[in-house]
């Protein structure tokens, strides 16, 4: 940081084109300060890849959460199906065409 500051500060005394500008001053108190904002600027620019990162992943939780709501509904039509087909209203041939269509309903919707 020392050395930046020093180098900036032989520029500015040598080139012609850039009189008027602000010679910085070489300090301790001058390197802690721009050391501080370079500190809090790492910090919040990682406060920010951590916020996105949760919203990355609470989305894919709603997700995972929405198929897993999806499933269920096509379990529990399936579990109807079957309790009908086990109390004799519905034969083999008819559960199996009704499970078939609810599965393809699902896989196209």
């Amino acid at each position: 940081m020392l050395q930046m500051l020093s180098q900036m500060n032989s520029l500015s005394d040598q080139g012609s084109e850039l009189h008027g500008a602000l010679k910085l001053h070489v300090s301790p108190a001058a390197v802690e300060l721009l050391g501080r904002c370079a500190i809090s600027l790492a910090c919040q620019m990682n406060r920010l890849v951590a916020q996105r990162h949760l919203c990355l992943y609470e989305r894919l939780q709603l997700l995972i959460d929405e198929q897993d709501k999806e499933y269920e509904e096509l379990q529990l039509r399936i579990t109807a199906l079957t309790t009908e087909y086990d109390g004799g209203r519905r034969t083999m041939k008819q559960f199996l065409r009704a499970v078939a269509y609810l599965v393809s309903k699902e896989e196209n919707d």
